[in-house]
C-alpha cells in the first residue's frame, strides 16, 4: 500500500507525465486546462509537466497557442533512442 500512497502523495512525474503523452496522442487540441481537469492537477502543474516533455523531445506544439495542436513524438514501448 506504500507504492500507491507515494503515487498519490507524490505526484511521480513518471506517472503524469505517461498520462499527459497519452490523453494527448489521443487528442492534441487538449488544453492544459483541460489536462489539468482530466488529471485532477493545478494547471499550473499540468503546465510544468508539458514544458518538461518539450524540452526532453518528447512533444513539441505545431501551430498557434489557440488553434493550434500537441504532437507526440515518441513511439509507444521502447524509443528508438534507448539504445544511443
Amino acid at each position: 500500500h506504500e507504492r500507491a500512497s507515494v503515487g498519490i502523495n507524490g505526484g511521480l512525474s513518471v506517472g503524469i507525465n505517461s498520462q499527459i503523452v497519452g490523453l494527448l496522442r489521443g487528442n492534441g487540441r487538449l488544453t492544459a486546462s483541460d489536462l489539468a481537469q482530466l488529471l485532477n492537477k493545478s494547471q499550473r502543474t499540468i503546465e510544468r509537466h508539458l514544458h518538461d516533455l518539450v524540452s526532453s523531445g518528447r512533444l513539441i506544439r505545431e501551430g498557434s497557442r489557440k488553434t493550434g495542436q500537441w504532437v507526440v513524438l515518441e513511439t509507444e514501448g521502447k524509443d528508438e533512442n534507448d539504445d544511443q
